[in-house]
């Protein structure tokens, strides 16, 4: 079972419900479908995640040259857990990011959004997750004007036949409860990444043909394959040589064609030839230490 967070989280806030008002999975899936929805002249985003700066730049690509966009945050910037570059793509594209705010409710006229309410926040002390947790300060309602809201607050998983305490797997095997029953990726996680997907679904498959008792074949490191080589490997480990970037004119009316061209064949090659041969001497912690509290030393193999 690897269903991923499939359910965006509902805002919960009065008006969520009226036309005009979306989730970021339901948005972004009909804009790559092609059957985007109007979002108007103006359209506010909620959010501070990636899929949020997924949706306010494809937003932004929706309405009019004229048109307003703008992305609600109820911390600050810096506090928002969206990649970097994501957050400087959206400001390279003079998105309005209006931050410590805070939705109260949607508002609605004839069944339609004209607007969202707000509270203007502050940041008091550390909550669970140790950001500094936002507090809305008494009488600084405020109103957006928006002809579309899209929430971006986070997803959550579905699975229709399973309780929630069916979902706890074993770590080192991915097993549920259940006999030939096996989960991982987002299933067990919540949302989170693809590469720890990836790490379930390789120990969840190793389990299987171990526990289905079939004949298979696995790769194992070769052992000896080739002694290190320091002398070689350490000029890579101290220079990084930056690649050529193939990037499309600049434009000031954002669309939907690449703005990063593919690799050419003489690109990818070079890039490939960065090896840093990691699973031979890896020493990547003392290049990168801030401290410069990390050495490496090479000694010879000696025998007792």
């Amino acid at each position: 079972i690897a269903v991923g967070a499939s359910r965006a989280f509902r805002l919960d806030i009065p008006g969520d419900d009226a036309r005009g008002v979306h989730d970021q999975l339901g948005f972004l899936s009909a804009v790559r479908r092609g059957n985007p929805p109007d979002v108007g002249n103006s359209a506010v985003v909620i959010g501070g995640g990636n899929s949020a700066m997924d949706a306010v730049r494809t937003a932004r690509r929706l309405v009019p040259p004229t048109g307003r966009v703008s992305l609600l945050y109820r911390r600050s910037i810096d506090q928002m857990p969206a990649d970097p570059e994501e957050i400087a793509a959206v400001q390279a594209e003079n998105i309005e990011i209006i931050e410590l705010a805070n939705p109260d409710r949607i508002v609605v006229e004839d069944g339609r959004v004209t607007g969202i309410q707000c509270h203007k926040m502050v940041l008091g002390e550390p909550d669970a997750s140790g950001r500094p947790r936002p507090v809305a300060v008494d009488h600084s309602e405020f109103r957006i004007e928006a002809d579309t809201v899209i929430s971006a607050i986070g997803q959550q998983v579905l699975i229709p036949f399973l309780k929630q305490s069916d979902m706890k797997v074993d770590p080192n095997t991915c097993h549920t409860r259940f006999a030939k029953v096996y989960a991982g990726g987002d299933a067990i996680r919540g949302a989170s990444t693809l590469i720890r997907a990836i790490a379930d679904g390789q120990k969840a498959a190793r389990q299987i043909v171990f526990d289905a008792a079939v004949e298979h074949h696995t790769f194992e490191k070769m052992e000896n394959d080739y002694a290190p080589e320091p002398d070689r490997i350490e000029p890579r480990l101290a220079v990084r040589d930056y690649g050529e970037m193939d990037t499309l004119p600049e434009t000031t009316v954002p669309g939907f064609d690449l703005e990063t061209l593919p690799l050419t064949r003489k690109t990818a090659m070079a890039e490939a030839a960065r090896c840093l041969s990691c699973d031979t001497i890896c020493n990547i912690c003392t290049t990168v230490c801030p401290n410069r509290a990390n050495y490496a030393y090479h000694v010879s193999p000696i025998s007792m």
